[in-house]
């Protein structure tokens, strides 16, 4: 019986073959028994270093890895496809090469890394490798070397020839002087690494006027680490404390009623009433203008077109710098005032504005103060005598949607109004200061909704601005001191502990808020302007007094989008002026 077993075994292996077992290797793991059926795992290159981009001005190291499967003997490193490689390396991965760039021409180069394994030839993904054997230049600064009249906030930049190495620019590479003195600076490069901006971190801690100064030191490379060529001049240039544009004269008895507007290329524009008188000293009429500056001569954009009847011009500037200007025309015989508003194109004056509407109320319309919504369009507000009630008056609200007026907010609903401040937020909305003869308050609109604020003790005409959240700041006097105080919970508080630094003589208060939330006040005492800036810890008070020559008798103020303050006024003396402040 064993015997037949075995010969009936002896043909079928003869048949399949003598089973084997797969041989364990020395790990534990089973090794193939190298049967022909199996496909050998072919291996990927890659250039891991340097990265795609990289800039040399030198030797370039150039390292590449083999993964999966078995690394070829040799590995070659080819140049812009050509088919002689630059070197080769030999097992085991990864494969190092140096690549000596001086004889190849300056520019952009594409690196391979190239193998044959098993007569298959196989190649890495392609990296960029750029060749800069130039120095970079400083080819342009703002401002320009010796130049005068500088505005302290603007951009203090400078422009390269090429990509800057950002690791190699810091505050400790630029430095900045002033007076001799080094000051603190923040330094940003842009996101294409050719345009640095140098900011001041203390725009309070040196006096003005003053020289300023700029070093760049030779540590500033560009991204293949060629070193900055030196500058062949001194970068300074001369900050003072005020730059004045000049005065404008009128041709009539005297000039009121001065509004002052700010360019977005910061120049600035002015609007005033022109007083003639006849023989006999009796006002006769009046003649508003504005006038535009570009930094060294006045333009007129020619009378407003009221005829000779306008009063109180208010002023503003739309999106594209063309003002808007509101007035008050003086009645004729028998008739009433009424509110205009004009805009002004490259053509000229528009007057497609109709009459602001007062709901049919026939009472004298006065002192119109324009401002514009988030979209350009006007909103305006006026004191009038509301008829029928006793000829008290009241304050009007309304807004032009494009083709008429709104007959909202309307009539405000208070009595004996003698003066007026408007504001308007970022969402549109309006906030009304209002003083009688005996209080203060503030109404402000959240869209359809009136928000009736607290009165205060009238001490002082209202002078509005608006903090980060859109809420209203007032300037308000606590005794013999001036605060800034501000609605918090339906209650008014001083919104900062400190009064402001004003004498009893001061007078005229105009507050305005800067693009960093902190406000600032202007006044007038004994004939002189002054203002104070709100820090953040302190008031600035270091402009002093200061004018243009003449008692002040009249004066706007404004902020502008980098913080600069801004100053229109009259003189006394039949002129106005404008000037600008560093501090």
């Amino acid at each position: 019986m064993r015997c037949a077993r075995s010969v009936i075994l002896l043909p079928l292996l003869l048949l399949t073959g003598c089973p084997t077992k797969a041989k364990l290797d020395f790990d534990g793991s089973t090794q193939s028994d190298g049967s022909a059926d199996e496909t050998p795992t072919t291996p990927t290159l890659q250039i891991t270093s340097p990265i795609d981009g990289t800039y040399i001005k030198g030797t370039l190291t150039v390292t590449v890895t083999a993964t999966g499967g078995k690394a070829p003997a040799t590995v070659s490193l080819l140049v812009d496809a050509a088919t002689n490689p630059i070197a080769t390396a030999t097992a085991p991965s990864p494969y190092g090469f140096s690549w000596d760039t001086s004889a190849v021409a300056e520019g952009a180069h594409t690196l391979v890394a190239k193998a044959i394994v098993a007569g298959q030839t196989i190649t890495s993904a392609p990296i960029t490798v750029n060749v800069d054997r130039t120095a970079p230049s400083v080819v342009a600064t703002t401002p320009t070397t010796g130049a005068t009249d500088i505005v302290l906030r603007a951009p203090i930049t400078v422009t390269f020839s090429e990509a800057i190495a950002k690791s190699s620019l810091t505050s400790s590479s630029v430095t900045l002087k002033i007076a001799g003195t080094a000051a603190a600076t923040t330094v940003n490069l842009s996101s294409d690494g050719t345009t640095a901006t140098i900011a001041i971190n203390d725009l309070t801690s040196f006096a003005l006027p003053a020289v300023f100064a700029i070093t760049l030191a030779a540590t500033i490379t560009d991204l293949a680490g060629n070193a900055l060529v030196p500058l062949t001049a001194a970068w300074s240039w001369t900050v003072p404390d005020f730059i004045g544009y000049g005065s404008v004269s009128g041709f009539g008895f005297s000039l009121s009623d001065v509004n002052l507007a700010v360019t977005s290329s910061f120049r600035p524009v002015i609007s005033y009433a022109d007083l003639y008188v006849n023989s006999s000293g009796g006002v006769e009429y009046h003649i508003l203008h504005v006038q535009s500056s570009d930094g060294q001569s006045w333009t007129d954009l020619g009378p407003a077109p009221v005829g000779d009847g306008g009063l109180s011009p208010s002023l503003a500037l739309d999106t594209n710098d063309q003002p808007v200007l509101a007035w008050s025309v003086s009645p004729s015989s028998g008739s009433n005032s009424q509110i205009y508003v004009s805009t002004r194109t490259a053509a000229g004056w528009n007057t497609a504005l109709t009459p602001t509407d007062s709901a049919g109320n026939a009472g004298n319309a006065t002192s119109p103060i324009v401002r514009l919504d988030p979209t350009g369009l006007p909103v305006v507000g006026w004191l009038q005598q509301v008829t029928g009630l006793g000829g008290y008056e009241d304050i009007f609200l309304t807004r032009w949607t494009g083709s008429q007026w709104t007959s909202s907010p309307g009539e405000l609903g208070l009595s004996g109004i003698t003066s007026f401040d408007l504001v308007v937020d970022t969402q549109g909305n309006p906030s009304v200061g209002w003083h009688s003869s005996n209080m203060t308050g503030v109404d402000t609109f959240k869209v359809t909704t009136k928000l009736v604020g607290p009165s205060m003790a009238a001490t002082i005409n209202p002078t509005l601005g608006l903090d980060g959240m859109s809420e209203p700041l007032i300037v308000a006097t606590s005794g013999s001191t001036v605060f800034v105080d501000t609605l918090v919970g339906g209650v008014w508080q001083q919104l900062i502990p400190s009064s402001i630094p004003a004498s009893g003589t001061a007078a005229n208060f105009k507050l305005r808020v800067g693009p960093d939330h902190n406000p600032v006040v202007g006044w007038i005492d004994s004939g002189q302007l002054a203002f104070a800036r709100w820090t953040g810890d302190v008031w600035d008070t270091r402009a002093g007094l200061f004018s243009q020559g003449g008692s002040v008798g009249g004066f706007d103020l404004v902020v502008d989008s980098q913080g600069t303050a801004w100053f229109a006024g009259t003189d006394g003396a039949s002129k106005v002026f404008a000037l600008m402040s560093n501090y």
